[in-house]
């Protein structure tokens, strides 16, 4: 949460969320799935560019400086550093996630209107980010505290206030709140960011950040097009397309913009199968994590 790489991309798709409304001035009668569907797209392409950071920062960059050496020279074993990096990443993509949907939340509620555009709302939110700067800024400045990490204490803390806000400003005297099923869409949405956090740690253990972000790319946009590819052949009976639909994961299973925009609730039964998914996805690669990690050279020889 201290590196300064990964407040940048925070920031950055915090500020595309929250501009999104301004272009659904151009659109008619489709300003929330414009600002939904573009908000839950950056929310996946910067969490997926964001994981591989994180995760080639925390391990293979500490496998070459060699810190990974001089802490597994203590009495700390393999599996027990790399489920500590784990828990780590899932920690900061759970930050981000939440800061994202409720971005997203706040863009949807200020485009609620096609002609009627929530000046404060959007300014607002955007002012928010702005003190949190100068908070930050001061902070470093004057108590010479760590910058990245107190703005992203202070957006934890606003940014939900301010969705509080959102919920309860009314529109035309009526009060209609944040949107409870965009809210599940984005829940769904960043269970498949947290656990390509998880796959990007697994793949740090090997590759450096160039190979981990062409790896982790090129599974994010097979598991895009997995029900296409390998989903039609295996639902007619081919096995070796099922065996391949079955091993990588499907992303499309996490994406519910579709759904919402036609009217169309998303079950709490989809979400729990989501869920044991996504723990199923979680376990099979934090298994592979420790077994590539376990022979893997961090020094001059080859602590176990």
């Amino acid at each position: 949460m201290r590196e300064p790489v990964y407040v940048v991309l925070l920031l950055l798709s915090l500020i595309l969320n929250g501009l999104m409304p301004a272009f659904a001035l151009f659109v008619f009668r489709a300003q929330e799935k414009l600002v939904r569907d573009s908000d839950m797209a950056t929310m996946m392409m910067f969490g997926m560019i964001t994981a591989v950071l994180c995760a080639s920062n925390a391990i293979y960059r500490e496998i070459k400086n060699g810190t990974a050496l001089l802490v597994l020279s203590k009495p700390i074993s393999r599996p027990l550093f790399i489920s500590a990096k784990i828990t780590g990443i899932c920690g900061v993509m759970i930050v981000y996630c939440f800061l994202c949907s409720l971005s997203t939340l706040i863009a949807v509620r200020v485009a609620i209107d096609q002609f009627r555009f929530d000046q404060i709302l959007f300014w607002g939110y955007f002012i928010v980010m702005v003190i949190g700067l100068l908070y930050a800024a001061g902070q470093n400045y004057l108590a010479h505290r760590n910058f990245s990490q107190h703005i992203i204490y202070f957006l934890l803390i606003a940014i939900p206030a301010w969705a509080a806000f959102a919920h309860f400003r009314p529109d035309h005297d009526k009060v209609v709140g944040l949107q409870s099923q965009t809210a599940i869409a984005l829940l769904l949405l960043s269970m498949a960011i947290i656990a390509m956090g998880v796959i990007s740690t697994a793949l740090s253990t090997i590759v450096s950040f160039v190979g981990n972000l062409t790896v982790s790319f090129f599974i994010f946009m097979l598991g895009l097009m997995s029900p296409y590819l390998f989903g039609l052949s295996a639902s007619e009976g081919n096995i070796i397309a099922g065996f391949i639909y079955a091993i990588i994961p499907n992303w499309q299973e996490f994406w519910m913009a579709d759904p919402i925009s036609v009217g169309k609730p998303i079950p709490m039964s989809y979400v729990i199968n989501s869920f044991i998914y996504f723990l199923n996805l979680i376990a099979i690669f934090y298994i592979t994590a420790i077994l590539l990690f376990q022979e893997r050279e961090v020094g001059a020889q080859n602590i176990r």
